[in-house]
């Protein structure tokens, strides 16, 4: 019987799904081929960037009872369903309890952990490490793992298969290669170098002088002076774990006093100040009231509705690419302004026209249209009270809360808009608006930060540990003389500059094979293994796939026995960042099933074959 070798590149959440989905799909299908695989990651096997040694003061942005590692009925077309734990239920069974506010391992003591809590990203990161495990000691015959400790660094595709190679020099020769390498780094822009430039030549007029232009790991931030003034660049995600590295980081405390937060500081603490393009910080996570799997189906951006777009721009343009301004967005706005007339009714007894739930919904997702302030004295109080609001209809819920229900759909129906814009959906203009103009204005209404955080923010700005600073749309300029940079905006009323000795750029790298420095992006490129995705003439980023996940080398040729997912295709794929979630046909669990699915497949057709050549020859 012939044995085949696999290589899954990249062992973070998404090869532990490929490996879980190998090892369930082995068990039924398969298993009657022998099958070796090999693990290949530095960091090892299935944490990735969830590392368990990162701080506790860290969250995972997703509820623990919506993370999972295992299919389950709902998922379709990805094979069978093995059973396992989601985060949450995984959690209490180890022992994990939250006392005081931190999550321990504390005997009886403290409360059980809740399905909507937010958890360390660290006990995260040991939710993956028990998966891997798990799927170890419950391995079947006929496989076999190999860890393989270092970073690829190239591929050899040839027509007998894919030699994999290591940093050490190890030479794998597989048949099939899965590529979940995740999150990269790219090379520092122009911008970026002159930044790094200013530090290196300013140095001696300011001796607290830093730029930090990629925020993790955190650690880094340690060097940072409690002296010093730091400018944080972006008000996402990212700068939340930067603003609790240098708070709560720095042995600073939360403390609950008569219903309102407060935040104790340790002095040493630096001045923090805030600026991003528009300056708004992300909105707050409702508490969520929809258990694990509840999500609103769309009753306008539906898969026919797409479809029924795709022929009419087809007979009117000769092509099927949509626009997403014109045709996508509005039918989105009608769900969401739908989902926002029917609560206010139902949950305030209240109804309102369709004019009046647009207003709401575009004032929610562009607040700062029509708005002018006088001074940034002005905008940061402005900036207080909107977080204000914003919690109040946190604490409301996403579904009791009708602005909160309504920004909830764009998460909802994501696979509706995955449906209308993978694989070149939109056109190309449309394509990038939706990159570079919307999806940053969905980010912050609908996957913001555990409310708890903006509790904290709103805290930490009223004491003056953390202040704005600028309004919209400043300028960051360096100052050569003084050895700083500087925050500049304009307002009706005056002009503001606010120095700073650190920038910290808060925001992950996106990936593009154009600029990633790993070794194996940068050979897999220059050999012509892999190419850049473009629509038309717009890279979102990512390499080429086909609709099979299969990656198209420079010469249009797809590479059959290779498939890529995740953060790696994130342009030909929409919005690969998500972990797994149960009960909802999790697109991660899906695509991995598929994938998998396919390569026994392609076993099975070879071992037809065989079987036949043997027969022919008997």
């Amino acid at each position: 019987m012939r044995h085949w070798v696999v290589a899954i590149v990249g062992m973070g959440a998404r090869g532990l799904g490929v490996l879980e989905r190998i090892s369930a799909i082995h068990s039924t299908l398969g298993s009657s081929s022998k099958l070796t695989l090999f693990l290949v990651d530095s960091l090892g096997t299935g944490q990735g960037v969830h590392s368990e040694g990162q701080a506790r003061n860290l969250l995972t942005n997703t509820v623990a009872s919506q993370i999972t590692m295992f299919n389950d009925t709902s998922v379709t077309g990805a094979g069978p369903v093995r059973e396992g734990p989601c985060f949450w239920q995984w959690a209490r069974q180890v022992g994990y309890r939250n006392l005081n506010g931190d999550v321990l391992r504390s005997g009886n003591s403290g409360r059980e952990i809740d399905p909507d809590d937010y958890l360390p990203r660290a006990v995260l990161g040991e939710y993956l490490t028990d998966c891997y495990r798990d799927l170890f000691v419950e391995l079947q015959e006929g496989l076999k793992l190999h860890q393989v400790r270092q970073d690829a660094v190239d591929f050899i595709p040839h027509s007998q298969g894919v030699d994999v190679l290591t940093s050490d020099g190890y030479r794998i020769a597989a048949d099939f290669v899965f590529i979940t390498t995740g999150h990269g780094k790219c090379r520092p822009s122009e911008q970026e170098r002159k930044m790094m430039a200013f530090k290196q030549r300013c140095a001696q007029v300011n001796h607290r002088l830093d730029y930090i232009r990629n925020s993790y790991p955190l650690d880094q931030l340690q060097r940072i002076s409690s002296q010093s003034c730091v400018a944080i660049q972006g008000t996402g995600l990212t700068a939340y774990d930067v603003i609790s590295e240098l708070t709560v980081g720095r042995k600073g405390q939360f403390v609950e006093r008569e219903g309102r937060l407060e935040y104790i500081a340790s002095g040493l603490e630096p001045e923090i100040v805030l600026f991003s393009r528009n300056s708004l910080p992300f909105s707050a996570r409702a508490k969520n009231q929809k258990g694990t799997c509840g999500q609103y189906r769309a009753q306008f951006l539906t898969l026919e509705a797409i479809d029924k777009l795709r022929a009419k721009a087809l007979a009117l343009t000769g092509s099927s690419q949509l626009s997403f301004t014109e045709d996508v967005y509005p039918l989105l706005l009608e769900d969401m302004a739908s989902v926002y007339a029917a609560t206010k009714r139902q949950y305030e007894g209240i109804d309102v026209s369709p004019a009046q739930s647009y207003w709401a919904i575009n004032n929610a997702l562009w607040p700062l249209q029509g708005r002018a302030f006088e001074s940034l004295t002005h905008f940061s109080g402005w900036v207080k009270s909107y977080i204000r609001e914003d919690l109040e209809q946190a604490q409301r819920g996403n579904v009791n809360s009708p602005i909160k229900a309504a920004m909830d759909v764009i998460r909802d129906i994501r696979d509706n808009l995955r449906y209308a814009i993978d694989h070149c959906g939109l056109t190309s203009s449309s394509h990038q608006a939706l990159i570079e103009e919307y999806c940053p204005v969905f980010n912050r209404v609908a996957v913001g930060p555990p409310l708890q955080r903006n509790r904290e923010l709103l805290a930490l700005l009223e004491q003056g540990i953390v202040n704005m600073a600028c309004g919209p749309r400043p300028t960051l300029q360096i100052n050569e003389v003084e050895g700083c940079f500087e925050v500049v905006s304009s307002f009706t009323a005056d002009k503001s500059v606010v120095k700073a000795d650190v920038l910290v750029q808060a925001r992950l790298d996106s990936f593009s094979p154009l600029t990633d420095t790993s070794p194996l992006i940068r050979n897999l490129y220059e050999r012509g293994v892999i190419r850049a995705y473009f629509n038309g003439n717009y890279h979102p980023g990512g390499i080429d796939v086909d609709k099979n996940q299969h990656p198209i080398n420079q010469q249009g040729e797809v590479q059959e026995n290779i498939w890529a997912l995740g953060n790696l295709v994130e342009g030909p794929n929409f919005y690969t960042y998500v972990l797994p979630r149960p009960g909802v046909n999790s697109r991660s669990l899906k695509d991995a099933g598929c994938c998998v699915l396919q390569m026994f497949n392609k076993i099975a057709k070879v071992r037809k074959q065989e079987v036949e050549k043997r027969n022919t020859f008997a």
